[in-house]
Order: C-alpha cells, then sequence, then structure tokens
C-alpha cells in the first residue's frame, strides 16, 4: 500500500477556536488526508471520540481555547483511557500553561504562525505513519 493511501485512511482532528487557523490548518494536511475534523474547543472533540466514537489518530489542537483548553481535553481524554496522540500549537505560553501543557506528554508543540509549512506537514505525516 502506498504512503498516499495510508495517510488517506487516517483520522485528524483540528482543534481551534480560531477559526482561520484552523482553516489554514486544514487546507495544508487536505492534500494528504480526506477525514479531518475541525472543532473549536477542547470540549466539542472530547465530546466527538467518548460519545461520537470517532478516533482520531492524531489531535492537532492549540493550547488556549475557551470550555476545554488543549490540555485539559488531553487530561480527560487520559482518564477516560484514551491515548491520542497530541500535536500542541499556540501563540504564546506562559510559564504555569507551558508546565501544564508539557505535563500531558506532546509529541511536539509548535509555535504559531507556521512558517516552515514543508517541515510541519513532513513531521504531521511522520507522526501518524509512526516513523
Amino acid at each position: 500500500m502506498k504512503k498516499e493511501d495510508i495517510l488517506n485512511d487516517k483520522i485528524i482532528f483540528i482543534v481551534d477556536d480560531e477559526l482561520d487557523s484552523a482553516e489554514s490548518l486544514e487546507f495544508l494536511l487536505s492534500e494528504y488526508y480526506k477525514n479531518i475534523y475541525t472543532y473549536k474547543n477542547g470540549l466539542e472533540a472530547y465530546t466527538a471520540i467518548v460519545k461520537d466514537d470517532i478516533i482520531p489518530d492524531l489531535i492537532i489542537s492549540d493550547v488556549h481555547m475557551p470550555m476545554l483548553d488543549g490540555a485539559e481535553m488531553v487530561n480527560k481524554l487520559k482518564i477516560s483511557k484514551y491515548d491520542i496522540p497530541i500535536v500542541f500549537i499556540t501563540a504564546h505560553l506562559d510559564a504555569v500553561t507551558l508546565k501544564k501543557t508539557i505535563e500531558t506528554d506532546p509529541l511536539r508543540l509548535i509555535y504559531k504562525p507556521i512558517t516552515h509549512v514543508d517541515i510541519f506537514v513532513n513531521e504531521i505525516n511522520s507522526i501518524v505513519l509512526g516513523e
């Protein structure tokens, strides 16, 4: 099976309260993935996983969001016995939030704006393929 076919079958969640950011990420990844779901906060994504039984292969999440932030979402998922790889994206982090975010053991923490698009997309594809 070709790499492109494998990626096409994977499910990606983009969780970001900033619509422009979410749409940009979806555009960047849509060349490789056909199953991309976007949510405006951690609670929506958590609900899709737990209640709708949509299990993503990767969550790309903003850190700061209303209702349920990225770190809180990951902690709730872990409590519910879901171990889903996470990549956090953020425009800014204070020391307390950085500590809380790192404690969730993300695969990556990437700062916005994403300036090296090719590197970002290759990183995401490698994570999803388990490379």
